[in-house]
């Protein structure tokens, strides 16, 4: 039984450092286009968000295949 419980908080973990090291990159990548989301137009919001919420789902389908 700790054998399971230790491979299960190993895969919990390394979905955690997934998720968060994705957070940081989509973070990082919205923040550098801030200047391009600051002058309103609303095509340029929504691809933003289509791209971000894109990339959301990208990490929850890697870390369920995990």
């Amino acid at each position: 039984m700790l054998t399971e419980i230790s491979v299960a908080a190993v895969i919990v973990f390394v979905c955690l450092l997934l998720h968060v090291a994705g957070m940081m990159v989509l973070a990082e990548w919205l923040f550098n286009r801030r200047e391009y989301l600051e002058q309103g137009a609303r095509r340029r919001f929504s691809f933003c968000l289509i791209v971000l919420f894109s990339g959301i789902i990208v990490l929850h389908v890697s870390e369920t295949a995990l």
